[in-house]
């Protein structure tokens, strides 16, 4: 986990590949659970191993409206520069205890009840080709 400090402090999980970004409480999303109560939030494209929250407490929507609402959301707070892509989905945490994020790979993460921003990392593979990372 690393902190991002400026007029609010923003706790930001990091696994592998992949961040999760905490949205402000007034930030309103409506989802489905999963049946399983495992949401899967990246596939590890070289590995085959996944980032995984299972729980009931988790809902996860990759809706493309609300996705491009938290990327506006995470650049208006300072996060994202306003060009960014990286935005994959987000996560909502119900209340009740933190639920676990996982990977085969990495240290596992407890993530807080609320709604988080799901970011990807990106590289530069060329002056204007940005590919996703792979993990």
């Amino acid at each position: 986990m690393y902190e991002i400090k400026g007029s609010t402090r923003t706790t930001i999980i990091k696994q592998g590949d992949i961040d999760l970004v905490p949205l402000p409480g007034d930030f309103a999303v409506d989802t489905e659970r999963p049946t399983d109560g495992r949401a899967v939030l990246a596939h590890g494209e070289v590995t085959g191993h996944a980032h995984v929250i299972e729980s009931p407490h988790v809902r996860i929507t990759r809706d493309p409206d609300v996705v491009e609402r938290a990327r506006l959301q995470l650049v208006k707070m300072g996060i994202l520069e306003p060009d960014a892509r990286t935005v994959d989905a987000v996560i909502v945490v119900d209340d009740g205890a933190p639920s676990m994020l996982t990977h085969e790979e990495h240290e596992a993460h407890f993530v807080r009840p609320g709604i988080h921003a799901l970011l990807r990392a990106r590289e530069y593979v060329e002056p204007d080709v940005v590919r996703r990372v792979g993990d």
